[in-house]
């Protein structure tokens, strides 16, 4: 009797086992479960970093390039600026006016107003000027 107590009670205790082992097993699986949805987070924050990273840098590429041509653009700009208020000068002793005195603000002004129209001033600017200046 006591061989069959025996093999009972490691029968018991097999299945005690086995029981356990199924326990741990499904723990296990749902570790895995969790570190593999971790893992896929991971990946998929690293993709859209680098895919951001990506996005930056062709924005970056516009930018410089814009840059470049606003630069290129106020060079122009200048040039022009220059060659007109040359030539207004040269003109200055042909002008229907006479002899005229315009005070400091006034040329300051007309000064911003070539430089936002980046060309000659317009009829209007002529017209508004010659009225706020007093003749000599």
């Amino acid at each position: 009797m006591s061989k069959i107590q025996s093999n009972d009670s490691l029968r018991e205790l097999n299945a005690k086992l086995l029981a356990e082992i199924d326990e741990l097993i499904a723990e296990d699986k749902v570790k895995k479960m969790k570190v593999k949805q971790e893992l896929k987070a991971r990946i998929e924050l690293e993709k859209n970093k680098a895919d951001s990273s990506v996005e930056n840098v062709r924005r970056d590429v516009k930018i410089t390039k814009i840059k470049a041509g606003i630069v290129i653009q106020n060079e122009q700009n200048n040039n022009t600026i220059g060659s007109n208020i040359n030539t207004m000068n040269s003109k200055t002793s042909e002008s229907p006016f006479g002899n005229i005195q315009v005070s400091d603000y006034v040329v300051n002004w007309l000064n911003i107003e070539v430089r936002r129209a980046g060309d000659a001033p317009s009829d209007d600017t002529i017209i508004l000027l010659v009225s706020t200046i007093k003749r000599v």
